[in-house]
């Protein structure tokens, strides 16, 4: 008993913390990109950093070349061969993960001198490379210009 109640003590102690994300979903993260004041480019493709990333588990900006294609109505068919800046993000303990190797689909926010890849802890704009079903409903909602109803 007296152990249950010094870990009840030690609960009520201090505010508890998690990180709460959302599924990743490419297309809600389409919507939220549509929605947003700043535009932003859907490209897939494989990224290389440039110079060092921040160490592990802190945050700080990054250049990288990101090599791929951009989204069009017809699908991902827009050559794409640009330096873009990565820009690993920390909710408290929890950081964002640079991009391996494998080919990614990301959402760049076009803000300054270069296109803006958020990696934040939720993964909110960054993703496997999209399969083809995925890429298809990323043109009907760029046509349609939303991706829900």
């Amino acid at each position: 008993m007296r152990t249950l109640l010094i870990a009840a003590a030690l609960l009520a102690a201090g505010p508890a913390t998690a990180l709460s994300c959302l599924r990743p979903d490419p297309l809600a993260s389409f919507d939220m990109a549509a929605q947003s004041e700043l535009p932003y480019l859907v490209l897939s493709g494989r990224i290389t950093p440039i110079g060092a990333p921040p160490a592990e588990d802190q945050a700080g900006a990054y250049a990288a070349r990101l090599t791929g294609e951009g989204l069009a109505y017809e699908g991902l068919t827009v050559p794409f061969d640009e330096t873009v800046t990565l820009d690993l993000q920390c909710n408290g303990p929890w950081c964002g993960v640079p991009p391996g190797d494998d080919p990614v689909l990301v959402f760049a926010r076009v803000d300054g001198e270069r296109p803006l890849i958020e990696l934040d802890p939720c993964s909110t704009w960054v993703f496997p490379a999209p399969d083809r079903q995925t890429e298809e409903a990323l043109a009907q909602c760029l046509t349609d210009g939303a991706c829900s109803p």
